[in-house]
């Protein structure tokens, strides 16, 4: 399988092309040439066209992405515009290729844990951030081009990943931000009683492993998940009992508006059943690890 990963530089792709690295049936190339070059700009068309007339993947992974933070018009160019281009190229090339979608569980909205303590993947998008409709949207290019024979997808409902590595505006390195300040005596977080499901990234590289190991998942959408719901907090007070030499840290909670989310909780069941998938990390063995690759950079 000659691999095409999107997004190679990313918090999920670099983890992603050391999972098919390791393995001798993948011939993996990236959304870059080498390492001392930059990466391609895959909102250049020519430059797509070029690559994937000069690569012929045999198999997409598409995980290039962006954070939640970022503005509508940046999140439609990096989510939207990147993927109609590669499947214009792919089109153009007449090249069938199999493409395993890296999306997100935000498209799934707000969940009842009384109604549905686990989410399965039969659960109807309800788009309550630009983020989530960017990803949507994503997603309804590609079961486009599937329909015109251009791609055999997988659609990958990925959950709250979490892992070594990971940098930006989102929980955990906000809490190892305030955790390095060597005065800090409190540590502020908001919204501490939301609950999510904490996936280690470690893990989401093996379910694409999966996934393009098991070609009869095409069409299908597929949660990436732990299956466990755990509050802000509680991954909080993890983090800080890893930090032995502050024993003495409380954590405090800051006003803000009540998420659109305020629960979240994943089932793994079908990605199980198809791929023989289950994630093999848990919440104690990833903070361990975060922590661990935080005191050593």
């Amino acid at each position: 399988m000659r691999v095409l990963v999107t997004g190679a530089r990313g918090f999920l792709g670099r983890h992603i092309l050391h999972s098919l690295s390791r393995r001798s049936e993948f011939e993996v190339v990236a959304d870059r040439r080498l390492e001392d070059r930059p990466a391609i700009d895959l909102l250049d068309r020519a430059a797509v066209q070029h690559l994937v007339t000069e690569m012929c993947p045999s198999h997409v992974v598409h995980a290039c992405g962006s954070h939640p933070k970022r503005a509508m018009e940046d999140l439609f160019l990096v989510h939207s515009v990147t993927t109609q281009n590669l499947l214009d190229a792919f089109a153009q090339a007449g090249q069938i290729v199999r493409w395993i979608n890296i999306g997100t569980a935000a498209s799934y909205g707000a969940q009842d844990p009384e109604i549905e303590p686990h989410l399965e993947e039969s659960h109807p998008d309800q788009v309550l951030s630009e983020y989530a409709g960017s990803k949507v949207a994503q997603e309804q290019a590609v079961a486009a081009a599937a329909e015109c024979g251009v791609v055999r997808p997988t659609f990958l409902r990925v959950f709250n990943a979490i892992g070594p590595g990971q940098s930006g505006p989102f929980l955990v390195p906000a809490i190892l931000e305030q955790l390095r300040g060597s005065c800090r005596s409190v540590l502020r977080l908001g919204n501490l009683d939301c609950v999510r499901d904490f996936v280690d990234v470690r893990d989401v590289a093996e379910a694409v492993v999966a996934c393009l190991r098991f070609p009869r998942t095409n069409g299908e959408k597929l949660n990436v998940c732990s299956g466990v719901g755990t509050r802000v907090d509680e991954i909080a007070y993890m983090l800080m009992a890893a930090v032995t030499r502050k024993r003495d840290l409380r954590l405090d909670a800051v006003p803000l508006p009540p998420p659109a989310i305020r629960y979240q909780r994943g089932s793994y069941r079908r990605i199980e059943e198809l791929c023989g998938w289950r994630p093999r990390y848990t919440l104690a063995e990833t903070v361990r690890d975060i922590w661990q690759e935080a005191v050593g950079s």
